[in-house]
């Protein structure tokens, strides 16, 4: 008979201690390291969700004011057209458009329009301006968006300004975001000579298509990477000529996520120029008196008459030699 004989000898003091079974002292090392590093692991991920839930409750503004509950009251406005002054009753608004984005679209129902429409830090403001050539209504309207989503993220007041070919004012009006008021502060008077002078700093940025190549990416770069962008444009005036779609750019910044899920924006990809145009528009935009009544007469032909729509362009004809 052959006895065999292990060349180790275990004590078990404890069954319980399953490590003492190994007897190589690296795997006792690993298993221990591994241990921990699995403990670890669990705790970093369980702080991680208790942070994203604070950050959510913290960030996520609670509506205080929906928008079937705004009040439906007609106001009166004044437009300055061909130097006379003609002061209208305002129709009342149409809240069934801004209702379907807000409750019936699954990308923009959680949007919180109280938080778009509270008033951006004081003496800040972020004006998209066009007084000469700046493209047609449809490049205007993606820079609109743009600078709009941008003001909304820098916590900067939005205004319009646009006089080329015609004032803005004379076809649309605000809707529920004034963005024809006036910038508070921008020009002092002395009380001594009684001279005008800019109270605020101001500075001017152009990215339209006739910019230097150089420019744009540079701007691109601040708004896609930049984690203090106000401290680049730190004045209190940004006046901004652009035709340029900048939803890609904002998305991806990491370092402003936090604010947009403030705007009830909790994931980046929903910050798309085709997601949120249409409540944008809704939010900024209405006809004047003149062009709702026109459009008022072609609904009611419209039950009896069918409605074909035509978008003429007009410009040079490029002529080509055939051969």
């Amino acid at each position: 008979m052959f006895q065999i004989r292990t060349p180790y000898r275990f004590v078990f003091r404890d069954r319980w201690l399953w490590c003492m079974i190994v007897g190589n002292t690296l795997c006792k090392r690993t298993i221990i390291v591994y241990c921990i590093f699995l403990f670890t692991v669990i705790l970093i991920w369980r702080y991680h969700e208790k942070s994203i839930t604070l950050e959510e409750a913290e960030d996520t503004l609670k509506p205080i004011i929906l928008s079937s509950s705004i009040n439906k009251i007609s106001s009166t406005t004044t437009i300055f057209q061909n130097d006379e002054i003609e002061t209208e009753l305002l129709p009342t608004i149409d809240f069934n458009r801004l209702d379907y984005w807000l409750t019936n679209n699954s990308k923009t129902r959680d949007i919180n329009l109280t938080a778009i429409l509270t008033p951006k830090r004081r003496g800040k403001y972020l004006v998209y301006v066009c007084h000469e050539n700046c493209g047609g209504w449809g490049d205007r309207l993606r820079g609109i968006m743009s600078l709009f989503m941008l003001s909304l993220m820098l916590d900067r007041n939005f205004r319009i300004e646009i006089t080329h070919p015609c004032n803005l004012t004379h076809i649309l009006r605000p809707n529920l975001y004034n963005w024809t008021q006036s910038i508070d502060g921008l020009i002092a008077i002395d009380p001594i000579t009684h001279r005008r002078r800019f109270n605020l700093t101001r500075k001017m940025l152009i990215t339209t298509a006739n910019t230097q190549q150089n420019i744009l990416t540079n701007v691109s770069q601040i708004l896609h990477h930049n984690n203090s962008i106000d401290s680049i444009w730190s004045e209190d005036v940004l006046y901004w000529a652009t035709n340029k779609d900048y939803f890609y750019q904002l998305s991806n910044n990491i370092f402003y996520r936090k604010k947009f899920k403030s705007y009830g924006i909790m994931t980046k990809y929903n910050i798309k120029l085709e997601i949120l145009f249409p409540l944008f528009y809704e939010i900024l935009f209405r006809p004047v008196q003149k062009i709702q009544q026109h459009i008022l007469k072609y609904k009611f032909k419209q039950k009896t008459h069918q409605i074909i729509c035509a978008q003429i362009r007009t410009g040079s004809v490029i002529k080509h030699n055939i051969i």
